[in-house]
């Protein structure tokens, strides 16, 4: 039996914000560099998110 594999199938992954510890994010490996933090007012970029 054959699987397909679709986007919805890719794992989420569920990241903070290293300032506040606030806001989360969902990552699916196609974010951009920078995510804006509504708690903090700034954008965090992907990669000092806290998983």
């Amino acid at each position: 039996m054959a699987t397909t594999e679709n986007k919805e199938n890719k794992r989420k992954e569920a990241r903070f914000c290293p300032y506040c510890g606030m806001s989360s994010f969902e990552l699916s490996g196609e974010e951009e560099k920078s995510v804006y933090c509504e708690y903090c007012g700034i954008d965090v970029e992907v990669q000092e998110l806290i998983p």
